[in-house]
Protein backbone atom coordinates (compact mmCIF):
# COMPACT_ATOMS: atom_id res chain seq x y z
CA UNK A 1 0.00 0.00 0.00
CA UNK A 2 1.58 2.91 -1.04
CA UNK A 3 0.65 6.12 1.12
CA UNK A 4 1.59 8.46 -1.62
CA UNK A 5 -1.39 7.12 -3.97
CA UNK A 6 -3.96 6.68 -1.64
CA UNK A 7 -7.41 8.26 -2.48
CA UNK A 8 -8.94 7.04 0.94
CA UNK A 9 -7.91 5.17 4.20
CA UNK A 10 -10.01 2.36 2.59
CA UNK A 11 -7.42 1.18 -0.19
CA UNK A 12 -4.70 0.39 2.34
CA UNK A 13 -6.87 -2.24 4.73
CA UNK A 14 -6.63 -4.70 2.90
CA UNK A 15 -2.91 -4.63 3.45
CA UNK A 16 -0.58 -6.53 6.54
CA UNK A 17 0.90 -3.94 9.01
CA UNK A 18 4.04 -4.53 10.81
CA UNK A 19 4.95 -2.51 13.75
CA UNK A 20 8.54 -1.48 14.05
CA UNK A 21 10.92 0.41 16.50
CA UNK A 22 12.71 3.17 15.06
CA UNK A 23 15.05 6.15 15.66
CA UNK A 24 14.38 9.66 14.57
CA UNK A 25 17.94 11.35 14.14
CA UNK A 26 16.62 13.51 11.12
CA UNK A 27 14.80 17.15 11.78
CA UNK A 28 12.70 19.87 10.18
CA UNK A 29 12.04 23.27 11.40
CA UNK A 30 10.41 26.04 10.06
CA UNK A 31 11.73 29.42 9.72
CA UNK A 32 9.30 31.19 8.73
CA UNK A 33 9.92 34.40 7.43
CA UNK A 34 12.56 35.58 10.06
CA UNK A 35 15.45 35.45 7.41
CA UNK A 36 14.00 36.59 4.89
CA UNK A 37 12.15 39.70 5.87
CA UNK A 38 15.80 40.83 6.89
CA UNK A 39 17.26 39.88 3.09
CA UNK A 40 13.83 41.98 1.57
CA UNK A 41 13.47 38.15 -0.17
CA UNK A 42 10.09 38.67 -1.38
CA UNK A 43 7.57 36.65 -3.53
CA UNK A 44 5.28 38.48 -5.91
CA UNK A 45 4.88 38.60 -9.84
CA UNK A 46 4.67 42.32 -10.12
CA UNK A 47 5.92 45.90 -8.43
CA UNK A 48 2.49 46.12 -7.09
CA UNK A 49 3.26 46.13 -2.65
CA UNK A 50 0.08 44.46 -1.95
CA UNK A 51 1.12 41.06 -4.02
CA UNK A 52 4.67 41.06 -2.33
CA UNK A 53 5.08 38.75 0.37
CA UNK A 54 8.05 37.59 2.28
CA UNK A 55 9.06 33.89 1.65
CA UNK A 56 8.85 31.57 4.02
CA UNK A 57 11.93 29.63 5.13
CA UNK A 58 12.84 25.63 6.58
CA UNK A 59 15.57 23.74 6.78
CA UNK A 60 16.06 19.91 7.66
CA UNK A 61 18.99 17.89 8.77
CA UNK A 62 20.46 15.15 10.87
CA UNK A 63 21.12 16.36 14.49
CA UNK A 64 24.34 15.43 15.62
CA UNK A 65 23.03 15.08 19.27
CA UNK A 66 20.43 12.74 17.98
CA UNK A 67 22.80 10.60 15.89
CA UNK A 68 24.88 9.96 18.77
CA UNK A 69 22.17 9.11 21.18
CA UNK A 70 21.20 6.80 18.65
CA UNK A 71 24.82 5.54 17.99
CA UNK A 72 25.05 4.45 21.61
CA UNK A 73 21.79 2.90 21.93
CA UNK A 74 22.37 0.82 19.11
CA UNK A 75 25.89 -0.67 20.23
CA UNK A 76 25.10 -0.75 24.00
CA UNK A 77 24.60 -4.32 24.96
CA UNK A 78 20.57 -5.38 25.80
CA UNK A 79 22.15 -6.85 29.26
CA UNK A 80 23.82 -4.11 30.40
CA UNK A 81 21.42 -3.07 32.53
Amino acid sequence: CNRGSLKNKAQCEHTQKVEQRAIEIGHCFLLGDRYTKAFNAIEGSSDIAVDKKPLVMGCYGIGVTRLMAATVEILTPKDSD
